[in-house]
């Protein structure tokens, strides 16, 4: 394999590590909630941010926003990888 398939698979294991574990944070969280506290949360934050619809320009920049910064994220934590990766592999002993 070459480091920089390595790489790449080590940052979307990471990156799959990361969101599984903070989804399952927030359903652990909702979970230790109960019920009835839930669907006060809920009904709260429908009222806050559902109700009313945004502006779609608004939408369209926020998610554009936080899709550049997930891209960034994981690009650089793949190429900080690939780097380890080639070092790595540049210091095994060769007979």
């Amino acid at each position: 394999m070459s480091p920089r398939f390595k790489a790449r698979l080590l940052a979307l294991i990471l990156f799959s590590v990361v969101i599984g574990g903070l989804v399952l944070r927030s359903s652990w969280h909702e979970h230790l909630m109960g019920r009835d506290a839930f669907l006060a949360y809920q009904a709260r934050r429908f009222d806050l941010h559902l109700a009313t619809m945004r502006q779609p320009l608004g939408h369209l920049v926020s998610y554009t926003i936080m899709m550049a910064l997930v891209m960034g994220v994981y690009e650089s934590l793949a190429t900080v990888s690939e780097k380890l990766f080639a070092v790595n592999t540049n210091h095994q002993p060769s007979e």
